[in-house]
């Protein structure tokens, strides 16, 4: 027994020397662990296997503000009491996790510290089991990032004020108040400061953030903030911001006020700074196309320096959309501009594509041409321009891409089928980003009648010149010729017969000539000859005219088999001043060239009526109708058509008296579904026809 004690001594001895060593390698390893953990600037908690603090390192009071005994004590505390209400639970299921697995896991966390104020921590948890992998504790890592975290949100709240800036169409104003609002959201009292044209001023252009201190301000100053002009030198920091083109990251004191107030108003910036919470600041430079055009300064309690980068960028952008903003109110501006020219003008307009199809045409084009707006967008320009000109339109478009516009005379078509001559020009421009041919349509119908009456009255002059001179000699010869007729036929004996037979022919042959020189001097009666006008109905003319051609279309149609049907639908117009033989005649001309153009049946239709201060009649058939050219032509003197017999002046007299009556003939005329004349003259005041039958 006593062999065996002295045997085991020095196995003791060896095993207290053993546990003395390990004892002190353990203290000397705690050691450099908790030197290792107070050199972090986080703390480093050592949790329980029921999750309570069991040990605290690093700086505590630094990021919880509290000591070590109070975070020891948060362990009786329920989680809710020290994070935010919704992180509680994540918490503790992360706790769970942790204490599962092997691996460490990180979270960020939201707390409230010692003061209630919110903290945003880094969390870092790592199991620690013994040997036999059962849990003793976990240690957590906490770092404080609430600086980060905040700058984070801050950048994404500004990348999300920025798109919206970009996206919606907002004017400098509008632009300013997103930029403001969203610092507001986040606490910030912020101001938007734009140099004058001098860069030596800066104004206020909007600022926003703590309404009721900014208020109060501005009554304890009697000065507005939108009104303020501040001198840039006055500001060191508003000057280096603006001249070296970087942000300036300080904290407002009284004296900075005071360089912000008048002379008279400097002795106020303490108690104006009283008003408003301590503030650190931010200034940076508003750059657009390497130039400073104002300032972006940004108040907050918690603003730190590591935000200066953000709100210079953030700055820059604002800068940009403001620019943005005032180039998009300029072309907004100009492209009213250019509606308002666009729709007001008594010129069509046509804007086409490159395809030559259009894609906007103003209301003066669209009444021109019969179509609504939501019509002619679509349509091809060929579709308005008649068939006989769609050759020129194609010469048109290679003018444009080759000279880049035209200008000519053409003629358009309106829905309804009618034609009327128009001027265009065209010139290219830029619309929405992409060439296209504008096109100005001018309806130079007046014009073209006007040419077309200067003319026709020149070749009547010219006529009448000739016909005067004619009918003068032609009066002498017929004078002579009928006194010796006249003295031969006093002179010859009564027996013979045969010679008074001849001189009487003379007699009716120069009776005769002297009608047709009557005619030719209808041609140049005087226009204020209205000596031989009476009161009459056209309906009464009309009636007598159909009968006076009744046997020529009776006779006519009978002998080549064809059927006419005449439909008259008089209405009994108000009572015209006119030469009853003479508009008898022209009525009577109208309906025998309106039989002429039914050789093989058809329907002739004679109405009447008025409108406004006229009274008309119109004569229409179901013929062939005019060539498109001819119908503006049948009033010329010497026109005549292929298969007509006459001289060519029928309807040249026909006009010229209308217009010394004050009346007017005009014709309208389709391929293939027939004419219309139509006879107008002035409508006499008073009762109508009906009344004095």
């Amino acid at each position: 027994m006593t062999q065996s004690q002295d045997e085991l001594d020095p196995t003791r001895a060896d095993l207290r020397r053993l546990v003395g060593r390990l004892e002190r390698r353990l203290a000397e390893a705690e050691a450099k662990h908790r030197a290792l953990a107070e050199s972090l600037d986080g703390v480093v908690l050592y949790l329980g296997d029921k999750g309570q603090v069991t040990r605290v390192s690093g700086a505590s009071t630094g990021i919880l503000d509290c000591t070590i005994e109070e975070i020891i004590g948060f362990a009786g505390r329920r989680p809710r009491q020290v994070f935010e209400a919704d992180e509680g639970p994540t918490v503790l299921d992360w706790l769970r996790r942790v204490a599962k697995g092997t691996d460490s896991s990180r979270l960020r966390l939201i707390v409230r510290d010692k003061a209630g104020n919110r903290r945003w921590l880094d969390a870092a948890l790592t199991p620690v089991r013994d040997a036999n992998q059962q849990l003793m504790g976990t240690e957590c890592i906490v770092r404080d990032v609430s600086a980060q975290a905040q700058y984070e949100r801050i950048v994404s709240s500004l990348n999300s004020a920025a798109e919206v800036v970009q996206r919606q169409a907002l004017g400098p104003r509008g632009v300013f108040q997103v930029v403001t609002q969203q610092l507001a959201a986040h606490g910030f009292v912020s101001a938007i400061a734009l140099l004058d044209e001098s860069g030596q001023y800066l104004s206020f252009a909007q600022v926003g953030g703590q309404e009721r201190a900014l208020r109060a301000v501005e009554e304890l100053t009697g000065l507005r903030t939108d009104q303020a002009r501040i001198p840039l030198d006055s500001i060191p920091a508003y000057a280096h911001a603006i001249r070296k083109g970087e942000p300036v990251h300080f904290a407002v004191d009284e004296s900075f006020l005071a360089r912000m107030l008048p002379e008279e108003l400097k002795k106020v910036a303490e108690t104006a700074l009283c008003l408003l919470p301590p503030l650190k600041m931010v200034v940076a430079p508003m750059i657009v196309d390497d130039k400073v055009v104002g300032l972006l300064a940004v108040y907050g309690a918690t603003l730190s320096e590591s935000c200066a980068p953000a709100m210079a960028a953030f700055a820059n952008q604002t800068a940009i959309a403001m620019r943005n903003s005032q180039l998009v109110a300029r072309i907004r501006e100009s492209e009213e501009q250019y509606r308002s020219i666009f729709e007001g003008a008594t010129d069509g307009f046509l804007l086409l594509d490159g395809q030559e199809t259009i894609v906007e045409a103003n209301a003066a084009a669209c009444a021109m041409h019969g179509y609504r707006p939501e019509e002619i967008v679509g349509l091809p320009l060929p579709g308005l321009v008649h068939p006989s000109r769609h050759r020129r339109v194609s010469d048109l478009g290679r003018e444009v891409e080759s000279r880049g516009g035209f200008e000519a005379e053409s003629v358009h078509v309106r829905k309804d089928a009618t034609s009327f001559p128009v001027e265009v020009r065209g010139t290219l421009l830029s619309y929405r980003g992409q060439l296209h041919t504008l096109v100005s349509v001018l309806d130079i119908t007046e014009r073209v009648r006007a040419q077309q009456a200067l003319l026709r009255a020149e070749k009547l002059r010219a006529l009448a010149q000739m016909a005067g001179s004619i009918a003068h000699e032609f009066n002498n010869i017929l004078v002579s010729i009928r006194g010796y007729a006249d003295l031969a036929l006093i002179g010859v004996p009564q027996d013979l017969a045969k010679v008074r037979e001849d001189l009487q022919w003379i007699q009716s042959g120069v009776k005769d000539a002297a009608h047709a020189v009557r005619r030719l001097q209808h041609l140049y009666r005087r226009a204020d000859d209205l000596s031989d006008l009476v009161p009459v109905q056209l309906d009464d003319l009309a009636s007598e005219a159909l009968a006076m051609t009744q046997p020529l279309w009776q006779d006519r149609l009978t002998a080549q088999g064809g059927n006419l049907a005449v439909n008259t639908r008089f209405a009994a117009p108000p009572l015209v001043l006119g030469n009853p033989d003479e508009l008898r005649r022209i009525l009577a001309r109208v309906i025998a060239n309106a039989i002429d153009a039914m050789p093989t049946g058809g329907t002739l239709t004679v109405a009447s009526g008025c409108d406004a201060a006229w009274s008309f009649v119109t004569v229409s058939d179901t013929g062939a109708g005019v060539v498109s050219d001819l119908p503006e032509k049948v009033f010329e003197p010497f026109f005549t058509t292929e298969t007509d017999a006459d001289d060519g002046l029928g309807m040249t007299m026909s006009m010229n008296i209308l217009e010394r009556h004050g009346g007017e003939l005009s014709v309208d005329s389709k391929p293939g579904e027939g004419t219309t004349f139509t006879l107008r003259l002035p409508a006499m005041s008073g009762p109508t026809s009906d009344d004095n039958r």
